[in-house]
């Protein structure tokens, strides 16, 4: 079996893949891909073909659900414990990315493909561990056996690209495509890497030849693990996950058919067509408008517009605004018009449900995957990573609290029945303390500001 070879579950899923990532592009990717998505009309020329998806208007739902799901998450900071890591976070993948960014790129792919590699490697050249992402497309094949009464990853092979110099020209780059092949050979971690190169013998045959093999050490020991951690929307491993906005991804594209046709038949029917009998003929035509006359010498020659009145149209019409509500349904609850009328929070919380459980558990997934990449970068380092954690923020749709409800609860904490910590942890919660400012530091504003006026009304 060649190197490049993928996995069953790759080959299945691959194809979800690029719609998903086709619908968050947009629409010159939807456009590219054709009749993939949207088939020709009986008839239709390549140029008639091309104008009619042109006529089209993608409305990009897919994105802009991902946007506000990576923006919910996010809204506040994550809380990051990295024992020894903390010092490389701002560059945990040597390519200028901090960490906290690399968080966000992995949330939005998990919500995309539902599906987002981590190697943890090392540089000589920098010496220092490092973070080296990947995507589902990239993460080619993987083998998983039952060693010791577990189940062990034994096998990773993960695609690359880059550019090197080309020998002959100094100012042109060339595209090199590698396969990284992560495997446990006897329990010992080992890793090759192959190159696709061009054979000008038997017809440009192209074929993957063995560049480099290592064995990866931390502190002279070898690795009795593969340091790759895949991160799904439901699980951390290597067992797939569809991706979680696939339905909307499916509405959305129903919805640029709808749109290409519905364009379509406006372009031909949104214009009156004149039409006339009775008048002589012209190979030049007849002018329509002021300052043009049209006479004949039939009594019964007429002249009229040509007008659609049909109801297919609007009901093209209603079937866009029906795909937009099913779309608001299926998670994109961005997509919905502001309600005019005051909506009481527990109505808020009950119809946003369904968005917050795939984001709860796509966030675990995140947290249990980004926690496992940190003990990694602790253990390059030659340090037991205890206490290392990832916290991504749950509370994805805040609501402030209100005057009278702060006031009750400062009563409650002046009246004994509440720690001053609590309050400013409940006072955290409900959006009224400044961004970026933890409960305690408040508190501690709180305690020097009593102090100084403490001071300023004894010397007065």
């Amino acid at each position: 079996m060649p190197v490049e070879s993928v996995a069953p579950q790759y080959e299945a899923l691959a194809p979800a893949w690029q719609k998903c990532r086709d619908a968050y592009e947009g629409q010159e990717a939807i456009i590219a891909r054709g009749s993939e998505y949207v088939a020709p009309l009986d008839t239709q020329t390549p140029s008639e073909y091309v104008a009619y998806l042109r006529r089209g208007l993608y409305f990009n739902a897919t994105a802009r659900t991902v946007q506000g799901m990576v923006g919910a998450s996010f809204r506040r900071p994550p809380s990051i414990e990295a024992g020894a890591a903390e010092e490389i976070l701002a560059d945990a993948t040597l390519t200028d990315l901090p960490f906290d960014s690399l968080a966000k790129q992995a949330m939005r792919e998990v919500l995309i493909v539902g599906r987002y590699g981590i190697l943890c490697d090392y540089s000589d050249e920098e010496a220092r561990p490092y973070l080296s992402p990947y995507v589902a497309e990239n993460i080619l094949n993987w083998r998983v056996e039952r060693m010791g009464g577990r189940s062990v990853v034994t096998m990773v092979a993960l695609a690359e690209s880059g550019h090197v110099a080309d020998p002959n020209d100094p100012f042109k780059l060339e595209d090199q495509h590698r396969i990284r092949v992560l495997a446990l050979e006897d329990g010992i971690y080992s890793v090759r890497v192959y190159v696709k190169v061009t054979e000008s013998t038997g017809g440009n045959r192209e074929r993957y030849v063995l560049v480099e093999e290592l064995y990866p050490t931390i502190s002279g020991a070898n690795l009795e693990y593969i340091p790759f951690i895949c991160i799904n929307s439901n699980t951390v491993g290597l067992d797939v996950d569809r991706p979680p906005l696939l339905d909307l991804v499916d509405v959305n594209l129903h919805h640029w058919r709808l749109s290409c046709d519905y364009n379509h038949g406006l372009h031909y029917t949104g214009l009156p067509t004149p039409i006339a009998a009775g008048f002589p003929k012209s190979n030049d035509g007849y002018r329509i408008g002021p300052g043009a006359a049209w006479w004949s010498e039939s009594a019964d020659a007429k002249a009229s517009f040509l007008e659609f009145k049909g109801e297919g149209l609007g009901a093209m019409k209603d079937a866009l605004a029906e795909d937009e509500a099913k779309m608001a349904a299926l998670g994109g609850r961005l997509l919905e018009k502001p309600k005019h009328a005051a909506e009481a929070a527990a109505a808020i919380r009950l119809r946003t449900a369904g968005d917050q459980a795939t984001l709860a558990s796509i966030t675990e997934s995140l947290d249990r995957g980004l926690t496992q990449a940190l003990g990694l970068l602790n253990l390059w380092l030659g340090v037991i990573p205890d206490g290392v954690e990832v916290l991504l923020n749950k509370d994805f749709f805040g609501e402030q609290m209100s005057a009278d409800e702060a006031v009750k609860l400062m009563q409650i904490a002046q009246q004994g029945y509440m720690s001053v910590d609590n309050l400013m942890f409940l006072y955290d919660r409900g959006e009224l303390l400044r961004p970026g400012i933890e409960p305690q530091d408040e508190r501690e504003l709180i305690e020097l500001q009593q102090s100084i006026q403490a001071v300023t009304q004894a010397e007065g």
